[in-house]
């Protein structure tokens, strides 16, 4: 706002100045418009701009389309209550009510229907009550018309804060009619919600919940002729417990308007729709979706009684499901609530108020020391035992250093050697595994040759010539054995030999003796490879510079 001063007659009377924040024209305050929407609103208009924003709102909104009127700072719904009944004062007051009846009567045209009996468009909204006796800012049951306290007397405080709220725009018309249905009861909630109606002064709350109330019971009376029509397919009469489909003609081009269902026939144009209640929708899909709804209730029709059965027993079901959940799973926790409660008076005053303490403590102590050790024990377990294989494989290592690693020790260079070799540092694992085998064979031909030397050896000390002849004289006995025969016939062969056999024993005992030195010596070696090689893995390195 900008403060200024006006100067009349003789007198200095001081009175601010605000700026209209559409023309930008500097106004008094008692000729502004503000908190237009709403008490925080800090929209500030000059009547001559909202009598001229309210004739452009009055001319563009489509007739029989239920249109708000939005606020033209904030854009939200705005109540016409509340900005009629701050334009009192205003020079352009007159003219401002003249576009707010012509909006009006663009957005109640959709409550219109064509009257059966005397065939003149007639409107089943009642006349809107004057400013002063409408409801929509009445917080208070006092406030609210007498008249309605008469057909509705008990009407609870929550009930008229949810009317205010939809008046406000804060809610939706359906939204609506579900509190209504639960706080006054489903036989009377569409009544309570058409004496709302009468009641109400904003034209686009009171056709929307003349729709929304319609699509619950389609069926009103004319004030013309006072004929009995349904709404919905803008019949005469009443057809109470059959649907408006059944009643409707057999139309190919027909939808039916999926927020108010109202049946609509399209001549020409494009497929996007706005329908009277306000309701946008694609036309091609709703023709599918209403061909679909009509064969449905025609082949349904017949098992009607047998679908309310299954609706009947699924509900049943999930009120006892609710039941065993709400209801009969807080039992125990009632019971022993119930239970403490009757032991309070009893336990927590003398004479049993100290033993029972007592008792108390000592069981909460010996319970806090059993999760104390759980706690330390889940710790140890998680900072000892998780390490405890890499400290056995480091002290491993440190053992195993420190014993190749003293000064004289017979295995430190061949160890060391052995395990860098082992690791695979510089060559592959399969070279290391066929050098294994080539060794284990040679030490196998080495056992082998051993085993014939020692056999030869042993042979040639224990037959001398001597023995020899004896053999063979044996087996030329006309009455010797078999055996005898097959001895002698050996010993023949083996006299040659002996004659010479001091060469002969010689040679075998230096093979001998080589044979067992080499296969002493791999033996020696291969011994300290297997150890470096199982030392190696068991501290978890595959190369130990050591």
């Amino acid at each position: 706002t900008l403060p200024g001063k006006i100067v009349v007659a003789a007198d200095v009377v001081d009175e601010a100045l605000v700026v209209c924040q559409v023309c930008f024209d500097a106004v008094r305050s008692s000729e502004s418009i503000t908190q237009i929407c709403q008490d925080s609103c800090h929209g500030v208009m000059c009547a001559e701009c909202m009598s001229s924003y309210l004739r452009v709102c009055a001319e563009s909104a489509p007739n029989a389309i239920v249109s708000r009127f939005l606020c033209p700072i904030c854009v939200r719904p705005l109540n016409m209550q509340r900005l009629i009944s701050t334009i009192n004062t205003c020079v352009n007051e007159s003219d401002i009510r003249a576009h707010e009846v012509a909006f009006r009567r663009r957005v109640e045209a959709s409550c219109e229907m064509l009257c059966p009996s005397c065939h003149n468009t007639t409107n089943l909204l009642t006349n809107a009550p004057n400013v002063d006796a409408a409801i929509d800012n009445k917080m208070h049951r006092t406030e609210w018309p007498s008249d309605f306290h008469l057909t509705f007397p008990d009407v609870p405080d929550e009930v008229i804060a949810t009317c205010v709220r939809y008046c406000n725009h804060d809610m939706t018309a359906d939204a609506l009619l579900a509190h209504l249905e639960q706080a006054v009861g489903r036989d009377t909630y569409i009544d309570f919600a058409q004496s709302l109606w009468w009641y109400m002064y904003d034209p686009e709350r009171r056709a929307s919940l003349f729709l929304a109330a319609a699509k619950h019971d389609p069926f009103e009376v004319t004030p013309c002729c006072d004929a009995d029509v349904c709404f919905v397919c803008k019949r005469a009469g009443t057809h109470a417990g059959q649907p408006c489909s059944a009643y409707l003609p057999e139309i190919d081009d027909m939808a039916q308007c999926p927020g108010c269902d109202l049946m609509l026939v399209k001549g020409d144009g494009c497929n996007a729709i706005t329908c009277f209640c306000g309701t946008c929708f694609e036309w091609d899909a709703q023709v599918i979706h209403y061909r679909l709804k009509a064969r449905t209730v025609h082949v349904l029709a017949s098992h009607r009684p047998a679908f309310e059965a299954v609706a009947a027993f699924l509900r049943r079901r999930v009120w006892q499901r609710k039941y065993s959940i709400f209801v009969v799973g807080q039992i125990p926790m009632f019971v022993l609530h119930q239970r403490i409660t009757n032991l309070a008076p009893v336990l927590f005053y003398p004479p049993w108020s100290t033993s029972f303490r007592t008792h108390l403590e000592a069981f909460m102590a010996r319970r806090r020391v059993i999760k104390e050790t759980a706690a330390r024990r889940r710790d140890i377990q998680l900072l000892v035992t998780t390490d405890l294989p890499q400290r056995v494989q480091e002290l491993r290592l440190v053992r195993l250093r420190y014993a190749v690693t003293q000064p004289g020790s017979v295995w430190r260079t061949s160890f060391k050697a052995c395990v860098q070799h082992g690791g695979g540092g510089g060559g592959s694992a399969n070279w290391s595994t066929d050098e294994w085998m080539f060794r284990i064979s040679i030490i196998l031909v080495l056992v082998l040759l051993a085993a014939v030397f020692s056999g030869l050896t042993l042979g040639l000390m224990s037959l001398d010539k001597t023995g020899l002849d004896i053999v063979i004289a044996t087996g030329e006995d006309p009455k010797a054995t078999v055996e005898e025969r097959i001895n002698a016939k050996h010993a023949r062969k083996i006299r040659p030999i002996r004659q010479d056999g001091h060469l002969l024993l010689t040679t075998l005992l230096f093979g001998n003796v080589a044979v067992n030195s080499i296969m002493a010596i791999l033996m020696a070696d291969m011994t300290s490879g297997a150890l470096a090689r199982w030392f190696g893995a068991g501290t978890g390195e595959r190369s130990s510079c050591l």
